[in-house]
């Protein structure tokens, strides 16, 4: 519901439903070892406006039962509150969010749970931004009868304070764009620091990073219907906070997860340019990291870590685009490579395509059809347990009516109800499942909406 006066407006969204089957019918229950098919909750609110020169937003999402076959754990409750006001180019803006994950939708020998808080508070303007990020989560494991029990401070308190200036201006029909500042860490509990200490000497419960950024940029305008873009980017932002200080015990064997409190800060140059011509539009883009932080396994004793280091990288890739009248198509592709060993990177998407044909309304009545293409990828580091994945098809249909202020829409999507997973259809980290989720079935959404 989506209620919009004298420039206020109110939103209201609720969804409830299960977990989708994918084409033979198969749900989550077969496939990935649930109990059963759990109905899940999803409810949204938000509120903005304009009031003279102040502007504000104000928002809660809540969510329950929600299912993550990618990983070990599924979302049992997160709250997320947002808000923030502005006046003219100054904001101040406001995050919080309380995230438990858990296994009691699966079946499983062993109980595993997280408990993740993250707070944000922050500043910004057209020439600054200051912020307060704090990481708080608490993760617990032990097998079903109780035995074993271990307990991680998985993300021990973690604070970040960062500010940083930035300025843009025109440089003789160039523009310029500069950024300085700076990234303190700091990790409240100090305790934790020793469970680093074996694979990474010397850790220190906190860390300093200079955050610089310079761009160049220039626009031509060479005729009626052709435009080239150019730019070149130099920066240096700090790593996640995750990388740094995560630390996960783990049962039966498996890796311990660990951040690395001694990364060194990566440094990324790039170049990117677009041609435009009249319909067909062309990105080009490369980016050479120094210091791109990257996983990598370490061995201590009979012990075996799972943690992050620091890699060259290359990445390439190219967006095409087209459109002319009622088509349009879509070219995306990325490659990348690990520069220290000259193996290719991890988790790059492959070839991707997508083509779409809108019909001519008739009567109101609108039709589009449209093809999505990702192609196989065999480039994967094997050394971190990354398969090759198959190429796959989906073709979608759309309808649309209008009339006097009333609209109706049906999207189906994948209409020939074929079984397919993307590349990236899990997630690499501690808790993740190391199974390819399948995609939905056969899926239909009806929207309807009407404007007074």
């Amino acid at each position: 519901m989506l209620l919009d006066k004298y420039s206020q407006r109110v939103s209201l969204r609720y969804i409830q439903g299960l977990p989708f089957k994918i084409a033979d019918d198969r749900t989550f229950k077969d496939l990935y070892g649930y109990k059963e098919n759990k109905n899940f909750k999803f409810g949204e609110a938000s509120l903005n406006g304009i009031i003279s020169d102040i502007k504000y937003t104000g928002s809660l999402m809540y969510s329950e039962n929600v299912s993550f076959p990618y990983l070990q754990m599924d979302e049992i409750k997160s709250v997320v509150y947002n808000s923030s006001i502005s006046y003219h180019d100054y904001k101040l803006y406001f995050n919080y969010t309380d995230h438990l994950m858990n296994n009691n939708l699966r079946i499983s020998n062993m109980f595993m749970e997280t408990d993740a808080k993250n707070l944000t508070v922050g500043f910004v303007s057209d020439f600054a931004e200051v912020y307060y990020r704090n990481w708080n989560a608490q993760n617990k494991m032990n097998m079903i009868n109780g035995t074993m029990p271990i307990t991680n401070h998985m993300l021990p308190d973690i604070n970040l304070y960062s500010a940083n200036l930035f300025k843009k201006l025109d440089l003789y029909g160039f523009d310029l764009s500069g950024k300085i500042g700076f990234s303190y860490f700091n990790i409240e509990d100090k305790g934790v620091v020793d469970f680093y200490k074996p694979i990474h000497s010397g850790a220190n419960n906190n860390r300093v990073f200079p955050l610089i950024g310079i761009s160049l940029s220039k626009s031509e305008q060479l005729g009626n219907t052709l435009s080239l873009n150019g730019m070149i980017d130099f920066a240096s932002e700090a790593p996640e906070a995750e990388a740094l200080f995560i630390n996960v015990k783990r049962m039966m064997g498996k890796p311990y997860w660990s951040g690395n409190p001694n990364l060194s800060q990566p440094f990324r140059s790039t170049l990117r340019t677009n041609l435009t011509l009249s319909n067909i539009s062309l990105d080009l883009y490369g980016s050479y990291i120094l210091n791109y932080v990257y996983l990598t396994s370490v061995q201590v004793g009979m012990q075996k870590y799972q943690t992050y280091g620091n890699v060259n990288a290359l990445i390439l890739g190219f967006n095409l685009q087209f459109n002319y009248k009622f088509a349009s198509s879509k070219i995306s592709y990325t490659y990348g490579e690990n520069r220290s060993n000259n193996q290719p990177l991890i988790e790059i998407l492959p070839l991707h395509v997508s083509n779409s044909i809108n019909f001519p309304r008739i009567y109101g009545i609108g039709f589009s059809i449209k093809h999505t293409y990702e192609n196989a990828q065999k480039r994967t580091d094997k050394t971190l347990l990354e398969y090759s994945s198959g190429a796959w098809n989906r073709i979608d249909f759309g309808m649309t009516y209008n009339t006097n202020g009333f609209s109706i829409s049906m999207d189906a999507e994948n209409i020939l109800n074929h079984n397919y997973s993307k590349h990236l259809s899990y997630v690499r980290d501690p808790f993740a499942s190391g199974m390819r989720v399948i995609e939905p079935g056969l899926s239909y959404r009806i929207n309807f909406r009407y404007n007074y």
